[in-house]
């Protein structure tokens, strides 16, 4: 039997220390990111802002991607739960249309979000990431008898082109094309790769437009029914 080791008042075990440094790196992350967008925003001045050893980097993550990764994916679970919390009949495939619509526009109207997003699609790892996540989608949602596999990867990387080309343009051609334009193309391609009906865009549309939604300081989620 070992000896139990006592830990003394008031200070925190090296797990617990550690769980915290790296929530707080990515809480500063989060503001820093909010603010000056992924792109200029540098792990150093993420530590700087965390109070913690830039030196540590690769202890807790393996680059400033995944620090965003880990940001953007926090950001997307939240709205989420939120989408679960006042729409909670909208079936799987709902669920996932209904929140890639919303961010969508939350890039169309949102330009800190817009900006984010836009800068840590570049990178390499995390549009893989992200693509990966859409080609299970459409493996456990497309109409049966809709291609098989192949098609899956193929329609994914279609469907994760879109969407970051879409957001691209809106921001360097700013009120060319109107909000709704790019959020009914946007699901209509998705609902063709999926062989679901056009009419479910109007459906989707319509539902997210009874909403608020936005991003407030720190990325937080926001997501109110309006008053009708």
């Amino acid at each position: 039997m070992t000896e139990a080791r006592t830990v003394p008042a008031g200070a925190v075990a090296p797990s617990d220390r550690g769980q915290r440094t790296r929530a707080g790196i990515l809480s500063a992350a989060r503001r820093l990111f909010y603010l000056h967008g992924y792109e200029h925003t540098s792990v150093r001045a993420i530590f700087s802002a965390a109070g913690a050893n830039v030196g540590l980097l690769k202890y807790y993550f393996t680059g400033k991607s995944q620090i965003g990764l880990i940001v953007y994916n926090e950001m997307r679970e939240e709205f989420n739960e939120l989408i679960g919390r006042y729409e909670p009949g909208l079936d799987g495939a709902g669920r996932y249309l209904f929140s890639s619509a919303l961010e969508l526009r939350l890039c169309l109207e949102d330009p800190h979000y817009a900006a984010f997003y836009h800068e840590l699609d570049a990178e390499p790892d995390v549009r893989d990431d992200l693509q990966d996540v859409v080609m299970r989608v459409l493996q456990q949602y497309r109409a049966p008898g809709l291609g098989d596999d192949d098609y899956s990867v193929m329609a994914s990387l279609s469907i994760s082109a879109i969407k970051p080309a879409l957001v691209g343009y809106a921001i360097s051609h700013p009120s060319e094309i109107d909000k709704d334009a790019y959020l009914h193309y946007y699901l209509g391609e998705q609902l063709h790769y999926l062989g679901r009906p056009d009419e479910d865009a109007d459906q989707i549309l319509g539902t997210l437009a009874s909403y608020h939604v936005a991003v407030a300081e720190r990325f937080t989620p926001v997501m109110v029914p309006l008053v009708r």
